[in-house]
């Protein structure tokens, strides 16, 4: 992961290079290898670690000219010999295997287009000498970070908000909406950021204009169409998962370190062990099953989210060792003012001390790359929502037998869940009903500041852009968990975690080919029969334990028992402290008695959607305090 800087200049100025080392040493936190590419007009400048050479398996050249075309890319590319065999068909150069060269390769053979041939985790600044143009870039996931402003005839694109804050250009206002948005819970957010003249460019999205042009935003990614098919034959299904595996193990290959260990942060549930069998059973074709190692987390007997028996039965299946980290050595709030000073924006996920404890781990096994499990809930799974569609398309027999199978309920909970839903739908004439797609913010958020800045309105509009009318019910709760912008926000927080940690963190499921894939599989492999997860659960028999497939009565690994009675105790005062007199009342956003109140109710009854949104609003709360306290310079990101 590099910091990426791009200054273009259309207004005549000369361009100042004194700016430019500003802006890098802004992101000095992402590199402190510092390269740069010049022309009166345009900048171009990376900065990384020594030890991210290591993971460029075809050089490690981030910046790069290829005649009039030049590209800074912050990027981890996967499946290059596919790349560059097609490349050789447009009869393009494909020699060099380095992510700046591909890229700039990738230009020339397909021009803006080339976005769609490039596979893995990817943001990029290029600029076209010979038409002035410029051209920049996220993959699908949204793991890399990508933010611009427009400053007075200059276009200032960098890795992140801290980047572009640190050119002189730039100014530094808080963009109020946002905080307050976010501090709402209201996270559909996807252009702006906490300061009002930096914009972020979203997941799966290119801009491509010439210098001096008003930037037009394309969304260039859309999720395929998925299959509404129910279920497949049994030898559709045998097949699917036969092929499913060979992605899987595909999938983990690609994303190996090249030399060293590979961590991979193993739950006891089902998407993880499904990377770690087909990945193991792939390393041990080739004798090289030493290179995954399994970082996980323990908890105490009796905690809902223990799994540690399960764990410890996948990695006996390949004799593997376990590196465990305990959830008693990782506190949930104690850090979150440190970190919410050096952020380059608020993080909205209720485990970040969990997440860097496991990159923790991951560092002391040896490894520079971390290998997560993100995607499989998204890919190989649907909630029981898909009933509301069985209702609707009057496929009520069905229904009754996935009613049934799922646990009945009784007839109060089936017109709770089912017939309110559809009937309100109908009510609407097929329009969207805000009820259904937007929960309330909590009370302790003023209504004059949401009416004032229009933020309910705002949000709704940004959802139907996610979630799209039209679509069943199943296939929008896959387009929401893939492409909702809170999404790319966490991912690219993670990254952020893992380079702190020293490492680069990869998902193999968040794959293509393997999304691709998963698309055109019908619904019922994703749940039926009182199941979930069914195809990817097949595709990994025989290399996991039988008993970590069986469907269980209970569910394990639920992390909200530890959010909880972390959240609860404060042992540190933090959030005591920071509710007693929260900069966002100063500022207009929460009512700070009722906040007050409704933290001490929580403190002594619990709740896990209050819990959750008091710890948005900690956070938004502790990033904001932050900037508002009298410092001496912006924070390194």
């Amino acid at each position: 992961m590099a910091a990426i800087l791009g200054i273009f200049e259309s207004s005549g100025r000369q361009l100042r290079e004194s700016d430019a080392d500003g802006c890098l040493r802004a992101m000095s936190g992402r590199g402190d290898r510092t390269r740069v590419l010049r022309t009166d007009r345009v900048l171009l400048g990376v900065s990384h670690f020594e030890w991210e050479d290591e993971l460029a398996t075809g050089g490690a050249e981030r910046l790069a000219r290829v005649g009039e075309i030049s590209v800074a890319a912050d990027a981890s590319l996967f499946y290059t010999d596919d790349l560059r065999r097609d490349l050789r068909a447009r009869g393009v150069d494909a020699s060099s295997a380095s992510a700046g060269q591909l890229i700039a390769a990738a230009y020339r053979a397909w021009g803006d287009d080339c976005v769609h041939h490039l596979e893995g985790d990817f943001a990029f600044v290029l600029y076209d000498g010979e038409r002035q143009r410029a051209l920049f870039a996220r993959d699908f996931s949204g793991r890399r970070g990508l933010y611009f402003a427009q400053l007075e005839g200059r276009l200032v694109v960098a890795s992140s908000i801290a980047g572009v804050l640190a050119h002189p250009g730039c100014a530094r206002d808080l963009d109020l909406a946002y905080i307050g948005s976010a501090a709402a819970s209201l996270l559909a957010e996807d252009l702006d950021t906490p300061y009002r003249a930096v914009k972020s460019l979203r997941a799966g999205a290119r801009v491509a204009c010439r210098l001096g042009q008003e930037i037009q935003i394309e969304v260039y990614w859309q999720l395929p169409t998925l299959n509404e098919r129910a279920s497949s034959t049994p030898e559709e299904f045998g097949r699917a998962a036969e092929e499913l595996r060979e992605l899987l193990a595909r999938a983990v290959l690609e994303r190996l370190a090249p030399d060293g260990p590979t961590a991979l942060c193993l739950s006891g549930g089902y998407d993880s062990p499904a990377l770690f069998g087909a990945g193991m059973m792939r390393l041990g074709e080739m004798g090289e099953s030493q290179r995954l190692r399994a970082v996980s987390m323990s908890y105490p007997p009796g905690d809902p989210a223990r799994e540690d028996e399960f764990i410890a039965d996948i990695a006996g299946r390949w004799s593997a060792p376990v590196h465990w980290v305990h959830i008693e050595n990782v506190p949930l709030v104690d850090r979150l003012a440190d970190y919410a000073a050096r952020a380059d924006e608020p993080f909205l996920h209720s485990f970040e001390e969990f997440i860097r404890s496991l990159f923790a781990g991951a560092r002391d096994v040896g490894a520079r790359v971390a290998l997560l499990g993100d995607g499989g809930d998204q890919l190989f799974a649907v909630s029981t929502i898909f009933m509301l569609d069985l209702f609707a398309q009057l496929r009520w027999k069905e229904l009754a037998r996935e009613w049934q199978a799922f646990g009945p309920q009784g007839y109060r909970a089936f017109f709770t869940r089912i017939i309110a839903p559809v009937a309100r739908s109908a009510v609407h004439f097929g329009r969207p009903d805000r009820s259904l797609l937007m929960r309330e913010p909590p009370p302790w958020i003023r209504h004059d500041f949401l009416h004032a800045h229009g933020l309910l309105d705002r949000e709704f509009e940004r959802v139907l852009r996610v979630e799209p009318p039209g679509r069943s019910r199943a296939s929008t709760e896959m387009q929401r968990a893939i492409r909702h912008p809170v999404m790319a926000r966490v991912q690219a927080g993670w990254t952020s975690f893992a380079l702190e940690a020293g490492l680069e963190v990869r998902a193999p499921l968040l794959d293509q080919r393997i999304l691709n894939f998963a698309a055109r599989r019908p619904r019922g492999e994703r749940a039926s029969k009182g199941e979930v997860k069914l195809l990817l659960r097949r595709s990994v028999r025989g290399l996991l334990p039988d008993h970590v497939l069986t469907p269980r009565k209970e569910k394990t690994g639920v992390l909200l028992s530890y959010f909880d009675r972390s959240l609860r105790a404060d042992r540190t005062g933090l959030i005591e402290d920071a509710f007693s007199h929260p900069s966002l009342a100063e500022l207009g956003v929460v009512d700070p008695v009722r906040l007050r109140e409704e933290w001490h109710e929580y403190r002594g009854n619990g709740g896990s959607r209050k819990g959750m949104q008091l710890f948005y609003t900690l956070q938004i709360e502790l990033w904001t305090r932050a900037r508002l306290m009298p410092v001496g310079s912006l924070p390194i990101a």
